[in-house]
């Protein structure tokens, strides 16, 4: 496909993707784009795919674009899309000669790992228990595991889960000698009730594996997207949501040429109510945390176990998020 032009009149045309792989506010994100005026659309996720991709299970940065730059629309403005893209390691070259814009959006780690485990949380009390994570290969497990029996072990609890926890691994490492796209196929078919509700864990174990699995899966997702570090183009959640300076960059940098300062802020000043019910949310993270019987520190240390296997300590520093994370361990923000 050759490189099309930014406006594309009488199309909808893609103009811009947010890479996030989510739980950093990017519902938000597009529903306050969608709220600039009617030459603005904005998809979140996957939505956009045609049935004939989404039955083949594409995800390719080459079917996004595509799908989307397919959909014709009466708006003659600006298409985009938030949280398609996980990350932009291989996407950013292809959909930058595209014309697109690019931005990541990111969040503090722990945070965004704890959002998501609030929507674990409920969603294993609205399923009764059945929660499955297909499409998260053994590779991404085994890390995850591992350090959370370092975590049962170094803080004394769950003492029992650790043998069910080596029997995971050495099932999981069966499926890791296989070809790979053997191990393709029935990474597919895993799911924690196949893994862990199998050998009977309990909820809160499930919980703090799906947080394990959350942190090492995230962190490196911004990891792969560090390419784009020097083009300046990360956003943090925290600014974007709460500070108008970080609202108007964002817009402005997706926007484009249909960027106005004095419909920013009105839509800043509108997009407060919703930012306020998200933030209501997230004060609740004390709570949640005690249902789950997941300690503060417990969550820190792991969080710091992650950010050193992906060496991600100076990025995450640099970004604000942590005033130092160290190799030993230590933790402080």
């Amino acid at each position: 496909m050759g490189v099309r032009s930014e406006f594309e009149v009488g199309r909808l045309h893609v103009a811009f993707f947010v890479c996030s792989p989510g739980g950093s506010a990017t519902a938000w994100l597009s529903q306050t784009l969608n709220l600039y005026d009617e030459r603005v659309f904005c998809s979140h996720g996957l939505t956009y795919l045609d049935q004939s991709r989404r039955e083949r299970g594409a995800t390719s940065e080459r079917d996004l674009f595509e799908s989307m730059i397919a959909l014709e629309s009466a708006t003659r403005g600006v298409h985009g899309n938030v949280h398609g893209l996980y990350d932009c390691k291989k996407s950013y070259k292809y959909l930058s000669e595209a014309g697109c814009r690019i931005s990541v959006l990111i969040r503090s780690p722990e945070d965004r790992a704890i959002s998501k485990l609030r929507m674990t949380w409920r969603a294993l009390h609205n399923n009764k228990g059945v929660l499955g994570f297909r499409g998260l290969f053994p590779a991404r497990w085994i890390p995850a595991l591992v350090v959370l029996k370092q975590m049962y072990v170094h803080y004394g609890v769950f003492d029992a889960f650790c043998a069910t926890i080596d029997r995971v691994v050495d099932n999981l490492k069966k499926l890791m000698v296989q070809d790979d796209e053997l191990v393709s196929n029935m990474a597919l078919k895993i799911s924690i009730n196949d893994l862990l509700l199998v050998e009977r864990w309990e909820e809160t174990n499930i919980l703090h594996f799906t947080y394990a699995l959350h942190l090492f899966t995230d962190i490196g997702h911004d990891k792969a997207s560090l390419s784009m570090l020097d083009l300046g183009r990360f956003f943090r959640m925290e600014d974007v949501t709460a500070d108008f300076g970080g609202f108007h960059r964002i817009l402005t940098f997706l926007l484009g040429d249909f960027a106005d300062d004095e419909k920013i802020e009105r839509l800043f000043h509108k997009s407060k109510s919703i930012s306020a019910n998200r933030r209501s949310e997230e004060h609740a993270r004390g709570d949640v945390l005690r249902q789950m019987h997941i300690a503060d520190d417990f969550v820190k240390d792991m969080t710091i176990h992650f950010v050193n296997i992906h060496n991600m300590a100076t990025f995450y520093s640099t970004m604000g998020y942590y005033d130092k994370i160290v190799l030993d361990g230590n933790y402080r923000g």
